[in-house]
């Protein structure tokens, strides 16, 4: 089998912990709206989770599940104190500003580029905040080229948004091309409709290792 010489990451959970941005930025919104995290976050973690469902459906666009998310947050409480608008802004602050890989993913990717790889970067996600995370951690230091959902309108799983990426990578055969996430859906399953091989990176052990051609614990596993 030909080894994989263009290596397309998903970011949320799989390059950064995206639950302790969540929770530190979700922690000054609510404390914001004088709602108490318990149960709010909670209730805000379900209504999220059914938001981004459906822009896996391809029935909703990710940008509009910015501002929808708090609207449907504060109805839920029945809270005027607030605009969802600026629970929405607050948050999308905070979700940039608390962004940090997960550890040792940095050295991951100085030896994917010294083994030259080439890295893409495959991401459902509102486009003002994925750009603001991007710039935030230097990703171009790595990544050759980006597919952020809320800004072409197609989002994993659908192959389109990998064909759009994989012509910005000037169109690499997909037998050396490979598929980095921790979703089974949106990334293993994306994968697989598009051609690609896939990785599931899953630290808990929590999926069915037969979901991916290879089930990874840790990314510096992609090295060896």
């Amino acid at each position: 089998m030909t080894s994989p010489r263009t290596i397309l990451f998903d970011l949320d959970h799989t390059l950064i912990d995206t639950d302790g941005a969540e929770a530190r930025s979700l922690d000054d919104v609510l404390a914001h709206a004088q709602l108490p995290l318990d149960p709010w976050a909670d209730r805000y973690r379900a209504i999220n989770t059914r938001l981004w469902a459906e822009v896996e459906a391809g029935t909703r666009r990710p940008d509009d599940v910015k501002e929808e998310r708090f609207r449907r947050l504060l109805e839920d409480a029945g809270s005027t104190r607030v605009e969802p608008a600026d629970l929405a802004a607050r948050f999308a602050d905070g979700f940039v500003r608390h962004a940090e890989f997960f550890p040792g993913t940095e050295a991951v990717l100085d030896a994917l580029r010294a083994a030259g790889c080439v890295l893409g970067l495959v991401t459902n996600g509102i486009g003002s905040i994925q750009r603001g995370r991007i710039d935030r951690l230097g990703l171009d230091r790595w990544f050759d080229a980006y597919a952020i959902s809320g800004e072409l309108g197609v989002a994993k799983p659908d192959p389109a948004i990998f064909d759009i990426i994989l012509r910005e990578l000037a169109d690499p055969p997909r037998a050396e091309v490979v598929m980095v996430g921790d979703n089974p859906t949106s990334d293993i399953e994306g994968g697989r409709r598009a051609g690609v091989r896939t990785v599931l990176f899953d630290p808990a052990g929590r999926h069915d290792a037969t979901l991916a051609d290879q089930r990874i614990r840790s990314l510096e596993e992609l090295v060896d």
